[in-house]
């Protein structure tokens, strides 16, 4: 038997639905991270707050709670976020340019002003203030 490279065992992984879930996981986790730095709180503000124990919460920093998307929206307005679902190509070279096409035409909304990301000032994150969770 021939020993496999890291990527070919990286990508047997990716074709199991059990590498999926744990990447949206560790995606909301990272995400939700993110925002709870931002808002200030502790952990055990935190778990006040959402009426659990701090315990619950560390689980939630480690990616290894069971998260429902009930759980993932409390937690995401807990740190004046929303959850955003959303369902992406699993081969996006053919419909890249669709969705390019399609978004080009929405503006969105940075630091107040209308515009897209390539017009937007440096220095001023992307990212908007949104966990996200995304299903590929």
């Amino acid at each position: 038997m021939a020993i496999k490279s890291f990527k070919q065992l990286l990508a047997d992984a990716k074709q199991t639905d059990a590498f999926w879930f744990e990447k949206a996981k560790l995606d909301f986790s990272v995400a939700f991270n993110k925002m709870f730095a931002r808002s200030g709180m502790t952990q055990v503000e935190l778990a006040k707050k959402l009426n659990t124990s701090p315990a619950y919460i560390n689980k939630v920093f480690k990616a290894d709670a069971n998260f429902t998307i009930e759980t993932m929206t409390k937690l995401a307005r807990s740190v004046d976020g929303n959850l955003q679902i959303f369902i992406i190509p699993q081969h996006p070279a053919a419909s890249q340019l669709q969705l390019t096409a399609k978004a080009s035409r929405q503006p969105q909304i940075y630091n107040g002003k209308a515009g897209h990301p390539q017009n937007q000032p440096s220095g001023i994150s992307s990212i908007p203030s949104t966990v996200t969770a995304a299903a590929c």
